[in-house]
């Protein structure tokens, strides 16, 4: 399995993590090597040239079934073609593992010369996973001869007796930049500050923009508001959750967002964009609000409704946590992964 090296911030991360602590894999043994990190373009390039070696060397070394990639887009396709042409020529099967947000945008900019290598290295592959039902059909409309299955993401353990009711805190949780939508959020905070009760803050939590959002945040004169901005650790992650009324991300773009699935095991009630594999995740009013991305009417109503009515967020959060309970488990997502490694295998 290769991804992002464990320095790295975010979903993919989250999902890699995931499985590398799952300890039920009932025959199934995970040999990861990271071939991405955060640095400079000279490091990031170093890094991977390593790590193509290191892959390289196992693949002569070791027995290898299946070779798994975690894919985003621009230089993470890049990185994984480059391993995946290499893997095929040892006859190696090889899984594309999808969960770039913009990967469709990424497609479509592309030069023609582009997009035919990009419609190759799709095509080659055994399967291509996606995280929805949507991105399945949103790539088979571009790729419709690639080998495609649906993987939603999942949670390792959900928690019954964290959400606290009387919390007076709203929590975004993802990278601080437009398509996530923080900008709409801090614009509609400013519009709706009078309406709000005081106590109520808001954590901004996410690496990106962190100087352009506290700078807009300077602007709207709304650092009475913001509690914080940034990056948080999985321990203060935690500590955060506890102290959350409702959780917010008003994207433009996902895939499936793990934060989303998270926040949702904890019991905490959302407010997300019906975009991507969210609206077949969340029942609109049920188990979450949907709103429009770029709406901000809808942002400031579903938020106004959210921290005025406790029996509301009382049966959305505990909607979400049986949402999660019943569909989203690490433990159901594993047995379906391997299933999909086992039809890999049998096709010879």
């Amino acid at each position: 399995m290769t991804g992002p090296h464990d320095s790295v911030k975010g979903g993919i991360r989250t999902v890699v993590n995931n499985y590398l602590k799952w300890e039920d894999w009932n025959g199934v043994e995970l040999l990861y090597v990271p071939v991405f990190i955060e640095k400079n373009n000279v490091i990031k390039s170093l890094f991977f040239a390593i790590n193509y070696l290191k892959i390289i060397r196992i693949c002569f070394t070791e027995h290898l079934d299946i070779v798994h990639l975690h894919m985003a887009e621009r230089g993470s396709f890049y990185r994984k073609a480059f391993i995946l042409m290499f893997c095929r020529r040892m006859k190696i099967k090889t899984v594309i593992h999808h969960h770039g947000a913009e990967f469709l945008e990424f497609y479509d900019v592309s030069s023609p010369r582009k997009k035919t290598f990009i419609q190759k290295i799709l095509k080659s592959a055994d399967m291509n996973l996606m995280l929805s039902r949507f991105q399945e059909r949103q790539m088979l409309l571009r790729f419709p001869e690639i080998k495609s299955d649906v993987l939603y993401n999942s949670v390792e353990e959900y928690h019954t007796d964290i959400y606290d009711i009387k919390a007076r805190n709203i929590l975004f949780l993802g990278r601080l930049c437009e398509r996530k939508g923080v900008y709409d959020l801090l614009l509609v905070l400013a519009e709706c500050d009078k309406l709000l009760d005081g106590d109520i803050k808001v954590h901004l939590c996410g690496d990106g923009e962190i100087d352009r959002v506290q700078q807009t945040v300077r602007e709207y004169g709304m650092e009475h508001r913001i509690a914080s901005v940034g990056w948080c650790s999985k321990d203060r992650i935690k500590e955060i959750y506890k102290e959350t009324m409702l959780y917010i991300l008003p994207s433009y773009h996902e895939g499936l967002p793990m934060s989303l699935l998270e926040t949702m095991s904890y019991g905490i009630p959302c407010i997300v964009s019906n975009v991507a594999a969210i609206p077949e995740v969340i029942r609109n009013e049920k188990n979450g609000i949907l709103v429009h991305a770029g709406n901000t009417e809808e942002i400031k109503s579903a938020i106004l409704k959210l921290t005025t009515d406790e029996e509301l967020r009382k049966k959305i959060g505990e909607n979400g946590l049986s949402t999660i309970k019943r569909g989203f488990m690490m433990k159901d997502k594993t047995e379906e992964l391997k299933k999909i490694y086992d039809k890999i295998l049998r096709k010879g």
